[in-house]
């Protein structure tokens, strides 16, 4: 059925990417040298002069008086002197090759360390220049307001303002924000703005008191709406926002009218929670964190509410069951979520993030709450919603940048209408892969993961270690505590700023534990010393189930020509490979070892459990399309909000 379904699914088609040039998007194309040219014929101009250039190719671009690539060239030039200028820095030729492969509507994959953030300088500008705004999209605050404040007096010469969008802004100060050419946020930020606009639509925010309210918001009842439209976004790493996230949905919720829910249920529902037998009163599918009561189950939980008396159930109380044998069987501590003070904390299990403000629905976040023995938050019922990748092709152009896309090209073709190219290095690369070792349980893996580090440390080379899991970066870092390893742990809890952290990683002797996406988009510079040493070395406490985020992972090494050299270290009890690939996992935990580790190659067996969690990733951004296909593309501004 979902075969069919995909066969009659056109894809959306990115509008503004170009056809294939004639000459191949490479260091060799013509588009650079003019690039130089006019460089050099603008750099002895000041600064009101630029802006004067600016100001002059923005009419020029409204009155169509200007090819495409042409204005993308100037806008290039005007960039990358406005960015000499303010940050003392001439772009390199592959940072050029970057900002117009984004100029043209299409993702550019460069490597990790390459200098991302003055590549976006010139396509930002550009899509300035077309006077409808320019949404950049960063995976998170902190990298959302780095790169704000690094190009932001570049595009002031240029009379280019720029706004940030932040987490507890005001819609008067979020709308100030959409209203500069530039509007700089994490992703997120502007899908729910998206939702919050359509829902005060729908909620006839015109009604009794509505003038008043808005006054109190610091808005006039003719310019509501926080964002003025979605004409471009640039995306920064594209692969998280386009593919990761792609089947989270971005869900608006809010406190139900009516009574306040009854917490006695979700006591009793965990209590025979504890109870309950998987496999006999219980079936449940950790591979697509699905659970559902048998038969008998149902008949062993049919009588549990009766010592309570007359009680409001706000649904069938098999639910109620069902949502709190998740919380003790599906959704672990400091894997899922993390408790700080009375509070449950979703972490975002692809980055190891905390997401303070945000909550599992219909009942899951009390479910956990119960099972850890806290107050119950307030029950949200849901006001909105629409699937990220529905959002985005609302965009008249979309375009990104990201170390790690390759294999997923037809992908982001078939839903996004994107075409990908690949940014060469500026240096050739100095990346060393070590194999990967191979064990038959977490334990031993452990113990062989503390000693080569401490193997390591000895030479005076930095460290980063790798883990999948706040409780596994906790725990090896107890590890290597106990033989005397001084470290630090970057994982989602800290309140100190994730990047400044990382940013010593590079620094002689350090080690440092950190889940695999802990500053993201942070440059590891190497102390003196280092490079002569070895570089930074990383080791990955486990694979993960996408390759590109292994990529990334070892991608914080030997960055700009640097040396540098990681290794994985793998065992048949590791998520991956008992969600993805059981029967390997089982072949692998019998197989001969030697204290634990097996010898040979075994990647036929990891290879094997990514192939299939990155199969069922596909499959899930495919259904996504397809239900937002049967709703429809065009039914308006309000479509895909419910």
């Amino acid at each position: 059925m979902l075969s069919t379904l995909l066969s009659t699914f056109t894809a959306w088609r990115n509008p503004f990417a170009s056809a294939p040039p004639a000459e191949p998007w490479t260091l060799h194309h013509p588009a650079l040298a003019a690039w130089h040219a006019r460089g050099d014929e603008i750099r002895s101009l000041n600064d009101d002069q630029l802006k004067s250039l600016a100001t002059d190719l923005k009419q020029k671009i409204a009155a169509k008086q200007v090819e495409k690539l042409a204005a993308q060239i100037q806008a290039g030039a005007l960039a990358g002197e406005a960015v000499r200028r303010t940050v003392g820095y001439d772009l390199f030729d592959t940072q050029r090759l970057a900002g117009l492969v984004l100029a043209q509507g299409m993702i550019a994959q460069m490597q990790t360390g390459e200098g991302k953030t003055l590549s976006g300088a010139a396509p930002i500008l550009y899509a300035a220049l077309q006077g409808r705004g320019v949404h950049v999209m960063m995976p998170n605050q902190y990298l959302a307001e780095r790169d704000a404040q690094s190009l932001k007096p570049a595009f002031q010469i240029l009379g280019i303002s720029s706004g940030l969008l932040k987490e507890k802004d005001d819609d008067a100060a979020r709308q100030r924000a959409y209203r500069s050419d530039i509007t700089y946020g994490a992703g997120y930020e502007f899908g729910f703005d998206y939702l919050r606009d359509q829902i005060a639509q729908i909620s006839a925010t015109r009604g009794l008191g509505s003038e008043f309210n808005l006054t109190m918001r610091g808005l006039k009842a003719d310019s509501a709406n926080r964002q003025r439209g979605l004409a471009w976004a640039i995306i920064d790493e594209a692969d998280s926002i386009l593919l990761d996230e792609a089947t989270v949905p971005m869900l608006l919720s809010g406190p139900p009218s009516g009574k306040k829910q009854d917490d006695r249920p979700f006591r009793v529902a965990q209590e025979c929670a504890e109870k309950l037998r998987a496999n006999i009163d219980f079936e449940y599918n950790t591979t697509h964190s699905r659970l559902k009561l048998t038969e008998v189950g149902m008949a062993k939980i049919a009588s549990a509410l009766a010592p309570l008396g007359p009680v409001e159930l706000f649904k069938p109380w098999s639910d109620y069951v069902e949502k709190a044998l998740l919380a003790n069987y599906i959704y672990l501590r400091d894997v899922h979520y993390v408790v700080q003070g009375e509070k449950v904390v979703i972490v975002d299990e692809s980055t190891g993030r905390l997401y303070a403000d945000r909550s599992w629905r219909d009942g899951l976040h009390q479910a956990v709450e119960t099972k850890e023995r806290l107050p119950l938050s307030g029950s949200n019922v849901t006001q909105g919603q629409i699937s990220r990748q529905r959002f985005l092709r609302q965009y008249g152009v979309i375009c990104g940048m990201t170390g790690t896309i390759e294999g997923s090209e037809p992908e982001l073709k078939e839903a996004y209408g994107l075409s990908t190219v690949c940014i060469p290095t500026r240096l050739p690369p100095k990346r060393k892969k070590l194999p990967d070792r191979y064990f038959t349980d977490r334990d031993s893996k452990w113990r062989a993961a503390v000693e080569s580090i401490i193997e390591v440390h000895k030479t005076g080379r930095p460290i980063l270690v790798g883990s999948r899991t706040i409780q596994a970066s906790e725990a090896i870092a107890q590890f290597l505590t106990q033989q005397g390893v001084n470290c630090t742990v970057l994982n989602g809890k800290q309140s100190a700023d994730e990047a400044a952290l990382v940013a010593t990683a590079g620094q002689n002797g350090a080690v440092m534990v950190a889940t695999n996406m802990a500053g993201r988009g942070t440059d590891i510079r190497l102390g003196p010393g280092v490079r002569e040493l070895g570089g930074l070395h990383m080791v990955g406490l486990e694979r993960n189930t996408s390759a590109r985020a292994d990529g990334q992972l070892a991608g914080r090494v030997a960055r700009q020509g640097d040396p540098g050299s990681f290794q994985f270290f793998v065992s048949a009890d590791d998520n991956l490979l008992t969600k993805f690939a059981p029967r390997a996992a089982r072949e692998m935990a019998r197989m001969p070892h030697h204290q634990g580790e097996l010898s040979g190659d075994l990647t036929r067996y990891v290879a094997r459990a990514q192939q299939a969690a990155e199969a069922e990733g596909r499959n899930q951004r495919q259904r996504v399309r397809v239900q937002d296909e049967s709703v429809g593309e065009t039914t308006g501004r309000l479509y895909g909000v419910k």
